[in-house]
């Protein structure tokens, strides 16, 4: 499966001095800049693809995995 916005979102992402440490910033590791849905999208299709399925809970550690876990949920049922 290719992922053209997913793989855009990265290649255009930025890179933040943090003290010395190269943060990288990018909306689908971190919410910034803003989540497009479109890509979203393709994210939660790109884990659905490779996921063995059959589950009845989705885990979402962190900040940015509520809205991978919400989209994945919302596809999924």
């Amino acid at each position: 499966m290719d992922y053209p916005l997913l793989r855009e979102c990265y290649l255009s992402s930025t890179v933040k001095d943090r003290n010395g440490y190269n943060y990288f910033q990018n909306p689908i590791s971190d919410g910034v800049p803003y989540v497009d849905p479109a890509v979203l999208k393709e994210v939660a299709d790109g884990i659905i693809s490779i996921s063995e399925g059959g589950c009845d809970m989705i885990l979402a550690p962190e900040a940015m995995g509520i809205p991978i876990g919400a989209a994945i949920s919302l596809k999924t049922g």
